[in-house]
């Protein structure tokens, strides 16, 4: 036990340690190259909001393509005045980091609801040294703000489900509702873990002493409306400026997907199937170079490893009340398990995609879940010569699948490399070849708004919903002119893409090339 604590703690203090480093003494491009483009969407509208102009990514007009919580932290940053735009960059990054800090102790609390305090820790230690969690850290978006409230929020319903409180208690449901609240104002799609929580509350009572139906009823709703109150201004102030609910984020990914799959891109269910198939190769192929052992051996070991797994777990809950007492358990679990698992299924089936940034919560969700076999194996693994081969060869598993994130992550890292040179230089151009007040455009816009000198509009419209109605119309063209836009900064294959899915058939004759970057973008006039 006490290796495994240095083992975690180690890795945690090196991940913390790097991270804050690379926010506070990481040079310009480290920090471009990190953080993600959307994080960016966050960082602008934030200094918006603080310069008093609202809710704004262009000025021009507002927007709710965001989620709010993150952003009304970061707005506090821009009332002050730095002479970097960087320095902002790095405060946010520290703070992501601090609130991960403050998840990996929240994922220790919600462990310690159905395991001991030893395996408690090391899920807490497990969840802040995550190399995947410490990614979406310096990406700039809301990943580790979710990430702690939902750990808070499984904190308060497995002791619901555990018969510990209950939501007629009024401290557990005011908790539960702020909580709910906070979830949601992060991320929208919270929503589905806020309604397996309070569904579980009510329709899973824990055991003979639970209070009747009636009650349960009475506090998931009361619960519900002090989620409401909290959200309330929110959701008013988007009927009111919108006249809808729904953020132009959504809308906006929902009309690009239809558009790819209507030009012949996979479905979600394909797509699963692909990015599973080339992860697997990608393991195989990164294995088989770093030792030489042909991949289909690799491949006959990792089925073998897996085939051990499988009898190791079960060897662990042999006895008939350690296997009562895990029913029992993932009883507690229901709500979050089906959040995570629910989640992932419809990012890919309804968006086609699952960005890095939307594992935060089923992350959380699975750190807390990954105490429960460690608790048995803890327990138990001493007992068993077995137990103890099986844990050596799962250990030498985990350690030979993280390998292929090296891999992914130097992969990405040089694209992002090369995306920070481009719209580094897409800003420098526009300060000084385009006038004062003049409207550019760019449907990668984040990186390139935030750093330009001049006003830039969003044109995939992600935060953009003047536009919205235009691009479900497929008028891009003409939005442009109504927009006064005179220049579009962008890679052609995305300029290609977008005017051939939402400009016409003549959006040649109005969009046209005039120069071209050492980076590769392109400048286009607009012909009004």
């Amino acid at each position: 036990m006490r290796a495994l604590y240095v083992i975690f703690a180690v890795f945690a203090l090196a991940g913390v340690v790097a991270t804050f480093l690379a926010a506070v003494a990481g040079s310009e491009t480290l920090l471009l190259v990190l953080v993600k483009d959307d994080g960016f969407y966050y960082l602008q509208l934030a200094r918006n909001i603080a310069l008093g102009n609202g809710a704004t990514f262009d000025g021009i007009a507002p927007t709710n393509g965001f989620h709010p919580l993150w952003t009304i932290l970061l707005a506090p940053v821009f009332w002050f005045e730095f002479a970097s735009p960087y320095t902002p960059v790095r405060i946010a990054i520290a703070l992501a980091l601090a609130i991960h800090i403050a998840a990996g102790w929240a994922v220790r609390r919600a462990a310690a609801r159905w395991t001991d305090t030893a395996t408690a820790n090391l899920a807490g230690l497990f969840y802040i040294a995550n190399p995947l969690a410490l990614y979406v850290v310096v990406s700039g978006m809301e990943s580790p703000l979710l990430g702690l409230l939902v750990a808070l929020l499984v904190a308060e319903s497995i002791a619901v489900q555990r018969g510990e409180t209950s939501l007629a208690k009024r401290s557990t449901m005011v908790r539960v509702g702020i909580l709910s609240g906070l979830c949601i104002l992060t991320r929208t799609d919270a929503v589905l873990l806020v309604a397996l929580v309070l569904a579980a509350a009510v329709l899973l009572p824990a055991g003979p002493a639970a209070p009747s139906p009636a009650v349960r009823w009475r506090g998931a709703f009361r619960a519900g409306i002090v989620s409401l109150v909290l959200l309330s201004p929110w959701i008013l102030w988007n009927l009111l400026r919108f006249g809808t609910v729904v953020q132009v984020s959504a809308r906006a990914h929902r009309i690009h997907a239809v558009s790819q799959r209507a030009a012949g891109e996979t479905e979600g269910l394909e797509r699963l199937v692909t990015v599973g198939h080339s992860l697997a190769s990608t393991v195989l192929t990164t294995i088989s170079g770093r030792t030489g052992v042909p991949a289909a051996v690799i491949a006959g070991v990792l089925t073998v490893g897996a085939a051990v797994l499988v009898w190791w777990i079960a060897s662990l809950v042999a006895d008939r009340e350690d296997r009562r007492q895990l029913g029992e358990r993932l009883r507690w679990f229901a709500a979050p398990l089906l959040y995570a698992v629910g989640f992932l299924a419809a990012a890919f089936f309804i968006l086609g995609h699952i960005r890095s940034w939307y594992i935060a919560g089923p992350l959380a969700v699975g750190s807390i879940l990954w105490a429960l076999p460690a608790h048995y194996a803890l327990r138990q693994h001493a007992l068993r010569l077995r137990g103890r081969i099986a844990a050596a060869i799962v250990a030498v598993g985990v350690v030979v699948a993280m390998l292929p994130l090296g891999r992914v992550f130097a992969g990405e890292f040089i694209h992002n490399l090369t995306l920070v040179q481009c719209w580094r230089e897409a800003a420098e151009w526009v300060g000084a070849h385009v006038e004062p007040g003049t409207r550019v455009a760019s449907f990668n816009s984040g990186t390139f708004g935030y750093l330009s000198p001049r006003t830039v509009v969003n044109l995939d419209c992600v935060v953009n919903n003047r536009a919205i109605p235009w691009l479900e119309q497929e008028r891009l063209v003409p939005y442009l002119r109504e927009e006064r836009i005179a220049v579009i900064l962008d890679d052609p294959g995305y300029v290609k893409r977008y005017f051939t899915a939402y400009g016409g058939a003549n959006w040649r004759e109005v969009v046209a090339p005039v120069d071209t970057l050492a980076s590769g973008l392109v400048v286009y006039r607009v012909q009004q």
